[in-house]
Formats: C-alpha cells, structure tokens, sequence
C-alpha cells in the first residue's frame, strides 16, 4: 500500500511541472512547446514532457484537483439525490428501502459540504497566508 502511494505521489509531482526532461539538459523552448504543442514541433534532440493538467507548482495542482472535484460533485449530487427521491417513491411502505433512500440522500448531502466546506478552506487559507 504504501509503495502504491509513494509512486502516486511522485507521479503527481513529476506531471505537476510542465517542461521536465529525461536525462538530457533542459530545451530552452520546452515552455513555449508546452504551453502550444500544436504551433511547432519540439526542439530537436530534447526531450520536452508536458504536464497534461497545466500546473506549473504544487499549489496549482491542488486547487486544479479541487476544482475538479468540486465541478464533478456539482453535477453528481442532482443525479444522487433524484435517485434517492425514486427509491422513496418506489418503497411502496418497505422500512429497508425509506432507510435507504434516507441515507443516501443524507450522505450524498453530507458529502458535498465536505467538499463545499473544503473549497472555502482552501480559499480561506489562500487569502490568510497572503497566496
């Protein structure tokens, strides 16, 4: 588990910067290639790996991944909690069931002001440290 981790983490910090090369001294052009591949070709004999979330610090990377995050909760907790609606609906006087439309429109609630709560924590602490 934790080599599993460990190899995560650096994959992240290696696609986290947008102009990394493999053993050879860094292209000079390997910005401007990253930040527009389709307008010319990599220098030749470089090596130019381009970050495919464009973030060029840790920092970014994080708020990009919140983002994200925040973006894919937005759509997925409608779809969650009209679910949870038909399965009360559907119950039809079944306890088992309304405990379970119950509990996942509860935590489907819950889950997405972790996530609410996360993005202003994130914020808050970007305006308190001066970022």
């Amino acid at each position: 588990m934790k080599k599993i981790f460990f190899l995560s983490f650096i994959g992240i910090v290696l696609l986290a910067f947008p102009a990394v090369t493999l053993g050879l001294p860094e292209a000079p052009d390997c910005d401007t290639y990253c930040n527009d591949p389709s307008s010319w070709d990599p220098p030749s004999g470089k090596l130019c790996l381009c970050s495919p979330i464009h973030s060029r610090t840790i920092e970014e990377l994080l708020e990009n991944l919140i983002n994200y995050i925040f973006w894919f909760a937005t759509a997925i907790v409608p779809i969650m909690i009209i679910v949870g609606g038909f399965l009360f609906i559907t119950a039809g006087g079944d306890v088992n069931k309304i405990e379970q439309a119950k509990r996942l429109i509860t935590y489907t609630a819950l889950g997405y002001g972790i996530v609410l709560f996360s993005k202003g924590l994130v914020y808050a602490l970007k305006s308190i440290l001066g970022g």
